[in-house]
């Protein structure tokens, strides 16, 4: 299913640390690492402001930056396609290739990432 341009979509902003490290990138997260792979304040207010500049939502948490818009500017910020899937818990977009991260970002972006549902066993 592909995705309309007005679909409102949400995906998170994994963030590189100072060191050039991500959150994603280690294979775990413990408190002898966890300053290895934080990314600074400063790091998350700036690129915050310049993902709102380019018309997302931006909700900055102390790890990633949730952002919110239109399946369109995902598509044509991120040079990707997205089309949506079907799941018992709602529908969810699918890039069709990994986003491009623009070079303004790329000292401060790892990744994008879009939300899969996840199953329940209760």
């Amino acid at each position: 299913m592909a995705t309309a341009n007005n679909d409102i979509l949400t995906a998170e902003v994994i963030l590189k640390s100072p060191s050039g490290k991500a959150i994603t990138t280690e294979k775990s997260v413990t408190t002898a690492n966890i300053e290895q792979v934080l990314p600074a304040s400063q790091q998350i207010q700036e690129t915050s402001t310049l993902l709102t500049h380019a018309g997302f939502i931006s909700i900055p948490s102390a790890t990633t930056i949730t952002i919110r818009g239109t399946a369109a500017l995902f598509e044509s910020y991120f040079k990707m396609q997205l089309k949506m899937k079907q799941h018992k818990r709602g529908a969810y977009a699918v890039a069709s290739k990994k986003p491009q991260i623009p070079p303004i970002l790329k000292k401060t972006v790892q990744d994008i990432i879009f939300g899969e549902p996840q199953e329940s066993f209760y």
